[in-house]
């Protein structure tokens, strides 16, 4: 249980720290080796910043429920290793399915913005 709880405190300080870092500090530019690195991301210095800023608050939720269930876990509930592991995944799954949702988000905005460029392109105001 000890071990387990130490490792949610690394990933939860991992989420909470690296959000922060991705939100303040990450090169207003795509071509820096900091950052959320997907295609969508790195297409223009607003989608980059978006994609970053994004991601690094939805780390930052996910470390806050890692941490308030891990508290919850010793605290309260006493669930021992099953929960920790419990905690671990969520916290995981969370920073990882942060960058999925942000890079369906881009996705989306870029499908938009292409079918509002499609749907003006024939039409010629004279």
């Amino acid at each position: 249980m000890v071990i387990m709880t130490i490792v949610d405190f690394i990933f939860i300080a991992a989420a909470m720290f690296g959000g922060w870092f991705l939100r303040h500090c990450v090169p207003e530019e795509p071509d820096g080796g900091i950052g959320i690195r997907t295609r969508h991301a790195a297409a223009n210095p607003a989608a980059w910043r978006y994609a970053n800023r994004t991601c690094g608050a939805l780390w930052q939720v996910f470390g806050w429920i890692g941490l308030a269930l891990t508290v919850l876990n010793i605290a309260v509930l006493d669930w021992g290793v099953p929960g920790a592991a419990a905690v671990l995944i969520v916290t995981v799954t969370g920073m990882t399915g942060s960058v999925g949702w942000t890079e369906l988000q881009l996705m989306k905005h870029e499908d938009e913005r292409s079918t509002a460029n499609s749907d003006t392109e024939g039409t010629h105001i004279t």
